[in-house]
């Protein structure tokens, strides 16, 4: 939901990992906002992104994303679904200070965040450097959201605002779960990876 009020108030945005499970989702939603979307992916999979409404998609196997976001305008907000603690990530959170007026956004973070996060909650003394803040998504009390959400995945019009792409579909079994997040590991996965929670399946 905080995500969205920034959103609002955004003209361009930038998506990273615009092919991924939460990136390809973040594309859809600013263009259902009309919102001029700017998405980085690999070439494999710059049509897809493309066909999500994407305006300009650049691919990271094929140019300096960096640089070339740099000598660019600037975004009135980032969606990072790149950046983490891995050193396998490319750190985008590092190299584009230069690209944002408004808001950057990214999943995760080291754990100095989490304890900062709750010294703040806790305690209430806030050791976050200036314009940086984290906070959980909590699925609890956010029925409405994911309601709207479903109503752009099936509308009786057949009018499909936000397209539901499942990269692969895994059993709710030890093997299956290690399986799942071995894919995930691979950030190579387009969309959602799903685990089918079945439990009457034989």
């Amino acid at each position: 939901r905080r995500i969205s009020q920034h959103v609002q108030h955004a003209g361009r945005v930038l998506v990273l990992g615009a092919s991924g499970g939460t990136g390809y989702v973040a594309t859809q939603l600013a263009k259902a906002r009309n919102l001029h979307v700017t998405a980085v992916c690999s070439s494999r999979n710059a049509a897809f992104v493309k066909g999500l409404g994407a305006d300009v998609v650049l691919a990271y196997d094929q140019m300096d994303v960096v640089e070339t976001l740099l000598a660019g305008d600037k975004f009135d907000m980032v969606f990072d679904s790149v950046t983490s603690v891995d050193a396998a990530d490319t750190n985008y959170e590092e190299r584009l200070n230069g690209v944002v007026d408004g808001t950057y956004v990214h999943f995760g973070g080291p754990v100095v965040d989490w304890a900062r996060v709750h010294i703040l909650r806790y305690f209430g003394h806030d050791l976050f450097p200036k314009g940086r803040r984290l906070f959980w998504i909590r699925f609890p009390g956010s029925g409405g959201v994911l309601a709207k959400l479903a109503e752009l995945c099936d509308s009786p019009d057949e009018t499909v605002e936000l397209k539901v792409t499942v990269s692969k579909t895994f059993p709710l079994s030890t093997k299956g779960l290690q399986e799942a997040f071995t894919e995930q590991m691979t950030r190579r996965a387009v969309g959602k990876i799903v685990v089918d929670f079945d439990l009457d399946r034989k």
